[in-house]
């Protein structure tokens, strides 16, 4: 579903969302409200919107509001029974016009280059692929391998119907994946004030689908222009359609497709901020599985509606990553040296072991460990950064830096499933052969190089750092003090896969790195939690903790089972992070939702001390301990914030965490405009 964002850059009136008919999109509960019109949905006619409304569930007719299976993008899926556009003829022989259109799908017929990408139809000659019935697990039945693939296509998928038609809903559930836009530019009859844009996002029924956005005519669309499903989920969902029958059922509640959120890199040569494959720019997307699979994809989108494999990695398969893990890690891009070289890479952690769902202590041997970089054009392994210590798998997003502003990323920062994090040094103008890893951090069940140290102590890192390149004075003695510089790695602790765990201690923690240039040693010694200040406990006025013997601080999230399941922001000093509360974990909770609920954390990255001042309880004025966070009204985990900027008039921004929006506390922030005029040739 598509909202906007009203009042940006209108300095009387503040930032929020809003429906189709600029009408007030959120509830008071922090949802989409019910008699909200979401912007692709077509409301025109019972037989477009309303035959999947559940009257039970306070859906209201004419809108698509909070109602998940109704309007939106799903709706306009090509070929939708209740798509206007859509003419039940059965002439095909294979049932339905939608066995071959007008969908157009695409399966990864070879691990990359031309002709790798395939027209995926559910017809008798594509059951009877060899290849594709091993990789749906129906090897030599291709009446079974005929109905998995009609379940893919969106129809009914029951093999000897003559009368196929679609199902009720052709959309799968959009869980980890988050919608990525790829913005084109002034492309294809589109301008400045309605650019091409492309939103990908991937479902569990193992699609990743590419969305248009608008016409150029500004045509609200929400339309999906095509879809890809990677072999490595097939066999996934034939088990969905089976509807789990016994001999599917293994220990998973859920059943995965393409879970995994994409990343995209693109190359605009002239920099004039379109996207035009005819003039060899290129937009590629890249993306892993997490739950759905161990595998890695690269799909070259410059031509947005004639996508192209460039490469895929798949444990057991490619060379180089038998230890790579379920593929949680969201890739990132960057550029390091190859034999003199800048060239593009993408970098990810060794993924999930699925060992840490049902083991609170040590998991030996885990898959995962390391970080890999490949080649960003060609998929080839450029490194394995894996180094004595690295015990626990690393399914998060890798912090990746270029510190010395050269273009060359030369740093990376990420922590681990042991409660520890790891720093990598990629020396500027070297070879990958010469990158140092050591351990920064040891905060976790591994702290000091024991074994489990105990269930309360099993903290977990499942998020990218935050890292701020940042300076501060420092007390050095009696009224003396100095400027130290360092990096600041801000990261929370917290099971991702078990959110409703309520045993472990989670904390949120701000590290000092002062070794922000090339390593000085990869010996150096990690931090422990003695090492950083504890700041829980908060005075009434700023913490005097940031002292030469301190290395940074340590803020525990206080309530039972209260969690860190997102990246944190910084902006202007104030650390925004959010944090999951499970239902039932405290008695304040009682009457809350039954997914849990979240909360917003803002603090001073010197102290952590407070930046929301509701002037609570004592109503003085000062700042109180309870104010560095406030409970969100939507239930279930909360994402991570986001910061949106104000106008150039002076117009303060916002923080947006799901639906609700924020005022940002801080100071007031411009936007800085600039042209460059070159020197005429003498």
């Amino acid at each position: 579903k598509k909202l906007k964002l009203a009042g940006l850059g209108q300095e009387d009136e503040a930032i929020r969302l809003v429906d189709a008919n600029d009408n007030p999109a959120v509830a008071a509960d922090g949802r989409i409200r019910y008699i909200a019109q979401t912007l692709w949905t077509d409301p025109a006619g019972d037989d477009v919107l309303d035959a999947g409304r559940d009257p039970d569930e306070n859906a209201v007719a004419g809108y698509d509001g909070r109602s998940v299976n109704r309007g939106g993008s799903g709706q306009k899926t090509p070929g939708f029974p209740r798509d206007p556009t859509y003419s039940p003829q059965r002439t095909n022989p294979a049932g339905s016009p939608l066995a071959q259109g007008p969908r157009r799908m695409f399966y990864d017929r070879s691990a990359g280059g031309p002709g790798s990408l395939a027209a995926l139809e559910a017809t008798p000659a594509l059951a009877g692929d060899e290849l594709l019935q091993s990789a749906i697990g129906t090897v030599g039945d291709a009446t079974e391998t005929l109905r998995a693939l009609r379940f893919m296509r969106g129809l009914n998928p029951v093999a000897d119907d003559p009368d196929v038609v679609p199902m009720q809903w052709m959309f799968g559930s959009v869980i980890h994946s988050r919608p990525l836009p790829v913005n084109y530019g002034a492309r294809d009859g589109h301008g400045p004030g309605n650019p091409l844009i492309y939103i990908a996002a991937g479902g569990n029924d193992g699609a990743l689908r590419f969305i248009r956005n608008t016409d150029s005519n500004g045509t609200q669309l929400g339309q999906e222009a095509w879809a890809f499903v990677p072999t490595e989920v097939m066999g996934n969902t034939r088990r969905i359609n089976r509807e789990l029958g016994p001999e599917f059922i293994d220990d998973d509640s859920t059943i995965y497709g393409f879970d995994g959120p994409p990343t995209l890199y693109t190359e605009d040569l002239n920099s004039d901020g379109t996207i035009d494959y005819t003039a060899g720019d290129k937009a590629i997307l890249y993306a892993g599985l997490r739950r759905g699979g161990r595998a890695y994809y690269a799909l070259d989108v410059s031509n947005p509606e004639s996508p192209e494999l460039l490469w895929r990695i798949v444990a057991g398969e490619t060379l180089g990553f038998g230890n790579l893990g379920w593929t949680f890690s969201q890739p990132r891009i960057g550029k390091v040296n190859i034999s003199g070289t800048a060239t593009p890479v993408v970098i990810f952690g060794g993924g999930f072991d699925r060992a840490y769902d049902h083991q609170a202590a040590e998991v030996s041997n885990p898959l995962g460990r390391g970080i890999y970089v490949v080649d960003a054009k060609t998929g080839d392994l450029i490194e394995h950064i894996q180094v004595a210590g690295m015990q626990d798998s690393i399914p998060s997003a890798v912090s990746a830096l270029d510190t010395s502003g050269d273009g060359l990323t030369d740093r990376l920062y990420v922590g681990d499933l042991g409660g520890r994090v790891w720093r990598v040094d990629m020396v500027p103008g070297s070879d990958s052969g010469t990158w140092t890893a050591s351990l920064l951090a040891d905060l976790g069940r591994r702290a000091g190089g024991g074994s489990a140290a105990g269930e309360a102590n099993d903290r977990r890192f499942f998020h990218a750092p935050d890292v701020v390149q940042s300076s501060m004075l420092i007390e050095t003695g009696v009224a003396t003090a100095e400027t130290l510089k360092f990096h600041a790695v801000l990261i929370g602790s917290g099971d991702r896969e078990n959110p409703k765990h309520n045993t472990p201690n989670n904390w949120f923690f701000m590290i000092r790195d002062t070794n922000f240039g090339v390593l000085t040693s990869a010996s150096d010694t990690a931090y422990e939690m003695a090492d950083l200040e504890d700041v829980t406990s908060f005075t009434g006025s700023e913490n005097d903790v940031v002292r030469t013997n301190s290395k940074g601080w340590r803020l525990q999230l206080a309530t039972v089972g209260e969690k860190s399941l997102a990246s944190s922001l910084t902006v202007a000093n104030t650390v925004y992070f959010t944090t999951y509360i499970p239902a039932g974990a405290s008695a304040s909770d009682v009457c809350g939702p039954v997914e849990g609920g979240g909360r917003l954390y803002a603090v001073s990255i010197k102290d952590a001390a407070p930046r929301f001042n509701r002037d609570e309880p004592v109503g003085d004025g000062t700042y109180e301990g309870s104010e560095r966070s406030i409970d969100l009204r939507a239930g279930g985990i909360p994402a991570e914030p986001q910061f949106i900027g104000g106008s150039g008039s002076g117009q303060e921004g916002v923080v947006l965490v799901s639906s609700e929006i924020f005022p940002d506390p801080t100071v007031n922030r411009w936007r800085t405009f600039w042209y460059l005029e070159e020197d005429p040739v003498q």
